[in-house]
């Protein structure tokens, strides 16, 4: 296993490496101009931000780098709600997704998701005294 705390590899690489690892982004290596890949969004400032002409964000950016590195032909869909995006991702109206998602054991029994890219680094503290 590959420590990426440790790894001699630049971050923005890495982040590459275990997108380009996924399984939706081999399969969208397969996409030809005459079919372009359906990327569901999902707004999740600073991931995802919906507020001007286009998309961006931080998941925006680096799904930008993939798809212009594989030269893979894209459109964007957004959703209102994370409950709308997997269900279109269970449903294939989707190719992929790309937002702020917590991977836990139920959706990974339901979808595939890239390794991920991101640690928010989110602690609780709490006093002595409320121990």
């Amino acid at each position: 296993m590959i420590s990426f705390t440790q790894h001699p590899i630049p971050l923005r690489w890495r982040w590459l490496l275990c997108l380009a690892l996924s399984p939706a982004v081999r399969a969208a290596a397969a996409a030809t101009p005459a079919s372009p890949l359906v990327v569901g969004i999902f707004e999740s400032p600073p991931f995802v931000m919906t507020a001007r002409e286009r998309p961006s964000g931080l998941a925006i950016d680096l799904w930008e780098d993939i798809a212009g590195r594989g030269q893979i032909a894209y459109r964007y869909r957004a959703y209102p709600s994370m409950r709308a995006l997997l269900d279109a991702v269970q449903a294939q109206q989707v190719d992929l997704a790309v937002t702020s998602l917590t991977i836990n054991e139920q959706r990974a029994r339901q979808m595939d998701f890239s390794q991920p890219w991101f640690e928010g680094g989110v602690r609780l503290l709490v006093s002595r005294q409320h121990r």
